[in-house]
């Protein structure tokens, strides 16, 4: 399944985790594409020795590049505008520091150069960051940051389900601190051991308010409307192209320390409310389909002669179940030759889409 924790550095004394806000985004994209990102803001206080590094584990696939995968959001905390959305307070920002409830606490930041994601072949739905802060926080002072994962792969937290082509229903299964989730993670022992209590965690999906839940558990704090434009100044870009679709937020509240003997676990199943017409998002998979399946009939059967040439030849009495045994078999090989160049250019062309989708909608957050 995959779970979120927070768990101490090799060499580094481990930090008190003061405060966790997770806020899970599912946004519109181009082409139907849905973009997703998992954003992490942590109030942590250093212990008798200054802190350096800290290790965040994740429900999701990332990139392992990190301009592609993470992003530091303390520059955005800076604005009033933004802190006063996230923290639900006025003015929250002043010379650095932002007021929290037990007072004021300097932004921290992380530098990207010596950040890095752990090598782990059998977390297929995991990743292991390794985040390294710009200046270290002194032994004994709080600190808050927040960064922003760009999610490659929902993993086992966000599921879409889909039929005939369209996104119909999402399975959404928030695990935090979960030791069972552990053991099916290289060295999963080895980091269940690390893995810091939270003693504030406050939980948020943001999601498309054309699903309605149909299961919770447990119930939420609140669901309410996103303000969709004033929060693109936060996401740095539109939460949809032409601001039409509109979303709902989600909040749990754990009241008590989140740990290993006591994780946090929230499900959410949401389903599309019926509808005659469907959506731009539902009807653009299958125009792309029907697309390419014009294009390849219209090279295949513009010249039909080739299909009189096959039939003469099949009446020879020519052995046909070897030939195409032996064909399907030269095909197999040939696919399982390629079939890693395959991968990377399928991972390629995704990072390409990814990179005109944060442009275009990134390039119109200030129009209209």
């Amino acid at each position: 399944m995959g779970f979120f924790a927070v768990a101490s550095s090799d060499g580094d004394e481990a930090p008190a985790v003061n405060r966790c806000h997770l806020n899970i985004w599912t946004l519109g994209g181009l082409l139907g594409y849905r973009v997703c990102y998992f954003d992490v803001g942590l109030q942590l206080t250093a212990g008798e020795e200054s802190l350096r590094t800290f290790r965040l584990g994740l429900p999701i696939c990332t990139s392992p590049e990190v301009n592609l995968a993470l992003e530091s959001l303390s520059k955005r905390m800076e604005d009033p505008t933004v802190a006063g959305l996230i923290f639900a307070r006025e003015d929250p920002v002043h010379n650095g520091e932002i007021t929290l409830r037990d007072g004021p606490v300097p932004l921290l930041d992380i530098d990207r150069s010596r950040c890095e994601m752990a090598k782990l072949p059998r977390a297929k739905h995991f990743s292991l960051w390794t985040l390294a802060l710009t200046d270290d926080l002194p032994a004994g002072q709080s600190g808050y940051l927040r960064v922003r994962f760009h999610v490659h792969g929902g993993g086992r937290m966000w599921i879409w389900q889909r039929s005939l082509l369209a996104r119909n229903r999402a399975i959404v299964d928030c695990r935090v601190n979960d030791e069972r989730e552990a053991l099916a993670v290289d060295d999963g022992s080895e980091f269940t051991g690390r893995m810091l209590p939270l003693e504030d965690l406050n939980a948020f999906v943001i999601a498309p308010a054309a699903f309605t839940p149909s299961v919770t558990t447990p119930e939420p704090r609140y669901v309410r409307p996103l303000e969709g434009r004033i929060w693109e100044g936060y996401l740095g870009r539109r939460t949809d192209l032409g601001r039409d679709e509109k979303f709902l937020i989600y909040h749990w509240h754990n009241d008590k320390p989140t740990t290993r003997q006591d994780p946090f676990r929230a499900f959410l199943q949401l389903e599309r409310r019926r509808s005659l017409m469907p959506s731009w998002s539902d009807l653009m998979p299958v125009l792309l389909a029907l697309l390419l399946a014009i294009v390849l009939l219209d090279v295949s059967f513009r010249d039909l002669d080739w299909v009189g040439d096959v039939g003469d030849f099949l009446g020879t009495g020519f052995p046909v179940v070897p030939i195409g045994l032996g064909g399907l078999i030269a095909l197999w090989l040939l696919v399982a030759s390629v079939r890693d160049r395959v991968r990377d250019l399928v991972a390629w062309l995704r990072s390409v889409g990814r990179r005109l989708d944060k442009y275009v909608y990134s390039m119109r957050i200030n129009d209209g």
